[in-house]
Parts: C-alpha cells; sequence; structure tokens
C-alpha cells in the first residue's frame, strides 16, 4: 500500500527537533543579557517582598488585628508579582511564552519553598542573602545554558498536557 502525502510521517530528527530545544526557545544576544540581570533583578525583589511579608506575617500573628483583613491579599498579589517578574525574565532570556511561565513559577515556587525553609526550620535571622546567593546559583543553567533548559521545560509540558 502506497501512502499518500498526507498520511506521510515526519522524520524522527524533525518530531525531536519540533518537541525539543528548539521549539521552546527562541533566544538571542541582545535580550539575553538583559534577561539574565533581569532574573537576577528579580530574584532579588522577590527575595525582599518575601522578607518583608515573613515580618508582617508575624505581627500579625502576634494579634494586631488592624493589618488582618488585607494581609492574605497583600501576599497573594505580592506572589502574582513573583511569578510575573521571574516568567518576564525568562521570556527575555528567550524562553517562548508558556515555557517562560512554566520556568517563571518554578523559580517562584523554589525561591518560596527556600524562603520558609531558611526562615522557619533553619531560622536564619537575614535570609535575603543566602536566598539570593543559592537562587542565583540554582538559575545558572537557565542562564548559561538557557536552550537545553527550555528544551527540558517543553518536555515537561508535553507530558503534562499532552
Amino acid at each position: 500500500m502506497i501512502q499518500s502525502e498526507s498520511t506521510a510521517r515526519l522524520a524522527p530528527a524533525t518530531v525531536a527537533r519540533m518537541a525539543g530545544a528548539e521549539a521552546g526557545y527562541r533566544g538571542d544576544a541582545a535580550t539575553h543579557l538583559v534577561g539574565m540581570l533581569s532574573l537576577i533583578a528579580s530574584i532579588i525583589v522577590f527575595a525582599m517582598v518575601l522578607d518583608a511579608l515573613r515580618r508582617e506575617g508575624r505581627k500579625v500573628a502576634a494579634g494586631d488585628a488592624k493589618r488582618v483583613w488585607w494581609f492574605g491579599y497583600t501576599r497573594d498579589l505580592m506572589n502574582l508579582l513573583g511569578l510575573v517578574l521571574l516568567s518576564t525574565s525568562h521570556y527575555l532570556l528567550g524562553f517562548k511564552g508558556p515555557i517562560a511561565l512554566m520556568a517563571g513559577f518554578t523559580t517562584g515556587l523554589i525561591l518560596y519553598l527556600l524562603d520558609f525553609t531558611l526562615a522557619n526550620v533553619v531560622h536564619l535571622g537575614r535570609t535575603v542573602p543566602t536566598l539570593v546567593v543559592t537562587m542565583i546559583l540554582l538559575t545558572l543553567p537557565t542562564q548559561i545554558a538557557p536552550r537545553s533548559v527550555a528544551g527540558a521545560f517543553g518536555g515537561a509540558l508535553s507530558a503534562l498536557f499532552p
């Protein structure tokens, strides 16, 4: 039986290229530097915001009733701000939209969990410097080899949403 052109299969290399790193990365040198600096700045800003929220949360837990009604909304808004900053930074690094969003969410979640661990489990007094240095080190693969990281996130997206 002869296959028609409409039912012809793509070569495995073509499929791998479509689903792999090239499908999720559109980077160029001009925006890569801006993306790296933006990612570092976003990590610093979000770490400082989490520190301020934690200090305010302790005041709320201590019973200052005037602060209670708005604190939950502020925390949600700041987490959204962190997601927007980190996702935009990944987009500027060259990641395409959905992959930038997933990378920003993953980075923000790791940053949040690390902040919580340093403050509440390790009881580190000043978490921001440790948090910033650790997160910059954890995001080095994103900054050095963004094409590979985009391919990994693209594969994860394909597996999560077939």
